[in-house]
């Protein structure tokens, strides 16, 4: 296996631990309204009769973090800075690792403003709507080794 290779397998391998850690992380995050809205340390909303327009705004700004997240990652890639003038291929690598976790923090912030919209409206609904969408956006965007194999290093 060439030092190449060895790179990409390495940030491929890298790259697939911290975004299973990101899905378990939003995973949690459900536990976690169901254990304060219907579990046994069930509570109420913190605002009561402002749930709705709550719930809706909080979704509509989760769905902008999750339609932001495959944007930004798209430039930060875009802008890749070539190989150092040594063919080191640790700039481009960075590059792309950059990217996708900041992608990846972005779906989970859309997670947590899920839960936080619960714990206001103490309506589970939010939270299980954004992490929901969450996990999926994160499948989608999840790294290839194909991204890897082609970056140009």
């Amino acid at each position: 296996m060439t030092e190449r290779q060895e790179k990409l397998a390495e940030q491929y391998r890298f790259l697939n631990v911290v975004c299973l850690g990101f899905v378990l992380s939003v995973s949690f995050l459900v536990v976690v309204a169901w254990f304060v809205t219907d579990g046994p340390a069930a509570m109420g909303a913190l605002m009561p009769g402002q749930s709705t327009l709550l719930g809706f705004g909080g979704t509509a700004l989760g769905l902008v973090l999750l339609l932001v997240a495959p944007v930004v990652q798209r430039r930060l890639l875009e802008r890749s800075d070539p190989p150092g003038a040594d063919g080191d291929p640790t700039p481009v690598l960075e590059n792309y690792r950059i990217a996708i976790l900041l992608a990846f923090v972005l779906r989970e912030g859309a997670a947590l403003v899920g839960l936080m919209t619960t714990l206001v409206t103490g309506e589970a609904l939010w939270c299980y709507l954004l992490s929901g969408a969450a996990i999926v956006a994160m499948f989608w965007g999840w790294p290839r080794q194909d991204d890897l194999v082609h970056t140009p290093i």
